[in-house]
């Protein structure tokens, strides 16, 4: 059982919040009441008691005494469901929630609460933006399309469509359906007179865009409604956490960070020169393998995998493969990127890095093997973590050890089949130096 997580307080506040606000308030309740076990299984939940807190959720769904009681315990049980991370189970729930809802604005909480559930547990974001389309058009047949209720719907399907950027394969197609949607709360919010929140709207989505360059460097139209909005022009917030190197450290770090710290994802970049994830292992030579063996059982490193970089992972599990190739590596590291939606800008080259008088950092990126005619971006973040690695920066010539160039690095191998000659002497025995004189070709 993982530690839960925020959403549970986020969905108790919106979900069980919107039914209060409704009028289901109650100022006296007996210990049998459901809204008595609801705030015993809170108190349960807060104490670390899950399974405890479940069974009282549970007895509040059957002590229930009339629909809208059975609703709020229902989505009190779904939401910590979410919150344990039992995302069926949560999904489960909010189904019974809809067969039992008769009236349209009751199906918004619900709605929003399956998109977030949905999310959470890395399903296709187009099913959580099927929900949010659907509380959209709810709220503007009951709220009327120029409503700030509205604005914020079609801000949320805009959020989770901009979200599906980086893996869609019509990612321009979906680039303007997004901008249409902030673009419409934009519009609302400053016929309504509130300028700071239509800056808000665009904001949020520029700084979900600034993961992508080309779509960030696109969105012209989102700057000047920012414009308009604020009075002033645009600029990305510094990142919390710039992650040089997207490789075994990289991946690692930025899944730390953003799944076990909670930070934002958006908020955390990692900047790779190479064309994709684990780059440098697809590098290695053809024949060259792990040392270390891959094994799918907690041994005394209590971590499970040697060579995993993610509690909970195992690269002998996903690649079935004892000592892994780089190839077969990179693959893996692939997978635990998308899996953690990781905001990963390849083929970008870090040039520069500076400190700035208030501690944070600029680091200059320009394209990957560029001669220095490419377009310059910088970069602002509080923190920045080098995981480049040394497999790409191979210390080379008579700077290094005295006969060092008349050596060949081995990052410069593509395979050991292919050099001439028969024998080979080989200068070091880490992983690189095992590797080469381990797995020699036949």
């Amino acid at each position: 059982l993982r530690k839960p997580r925020g959403p549970f307080a986020m969905l108790v506040a919106s979900l069980a919040g919107a039914t209060i606000a409704a009028g289901a308030l109650y100022l006296y309740t007996t210990r049998e009441s459901s809204p008595a076990k609801i705030a015993e299984s809170k108190r349960l939940f807060r104490k670390k008691a899950y399974e405890a807190s479940l069974a009282a959720a549970t007895e509040a769904c059957q002590l229930a005494a009339d629909g809208s009681q059975h609703r709020t315990a229902l989505l009190h049980l779904a939401a910590l469901h979410h919150a344990m991370n039992r995302f069926d189970d949560s999904l489960a729930t909010l189904d019974k929630v809809e067969a039992v809802v008769t009236d349209d604005l009751d199906l918004v909480p619900l709605l929003h609460a399956r998109a977030e559930v949905l999310e959470a547990a890395d399903r296709p974001l187009e099913l959580a933006a099927e929900q949010l389309a659907r509380a959209r058009d709810v709220r503007r047949r009951a709220s009327g399309p120029e409503s700030m209720e509205a604005a914020y719907a079609a801000f949320n399907l805009a959020r989770v469509l901009t979200l599906q950027l980086q893996k869609a394969e019509d990612a321009a197609a979906l680039l303007q359906q997004a901008e249409s949607l902030v673009l419409e709360a934009h519009g609302i919010a400053l016929a309504a007179g509130d300028a700071t929140q239509a800056a808000t709207f665009v904001d949020e989505i520029l700084e979900l865009l600034t993961a992508d360059s080309a779509a960030c460097a696109t969105a012209s139209q989102l700057r000047a409604a920012y414009l308009e909005a604020s009075g002033e022009e645009w600029s990305p917030k510094p990142l919390d956490v710039l992650i040089v190197g997207a490789g075994a450290s990289g991946v690692g770090m930025g899944i730390l960070l953003t799944k076990v710290f909670r930070l934002r994802p958006q908020r955390v970049l990692l900047v790779e020169r190479g064309g994709g994830v684990g780059e440098s292992f697809l590098r290695w030579p053809r024949e060259m393998r792990f040392i270390s063996p891959s094994f799918n059982q907690q041994g005394w490193t209590k971590s499970f995998d040697l060579n995993s970089v993610v509690y909970g992972t195992s690269p002998a599990f996903t690649l079935h493969a004892e000592h892994p190739t780089g190839e077969q590596y990179a693959r893996y590291l692939r997978a635990l990127a998308e899996r953690a939606k990781l905001a990963v800008r390849t083929g970008t080259e870090v040039e520069a890095v500076r400190r700035r008088p208030d501690g944070s950092f600029e680091v200059e990126v320009g394209p990957a093997g560029d001669d220095g005619g490419g377009e310059r971006t910088v970069l602002r973040s509080r923190y920045v973590v080098w995981a480049a690695g040394e497999f790409q920066y191979p210390r080379e010539g008579g700077d290094c050890v005295g006969g060092a160039e008349l050596c060949l690095h081995n990052s410069r191998v593509s395979s050991w089949a292919s050099l001439d000659g028969d024998e080979r002497v080989v200068i070091g025995g880490g992983e690189r130096g095992g590797g080469a004189g381990g797995h020699p070709p036949k």
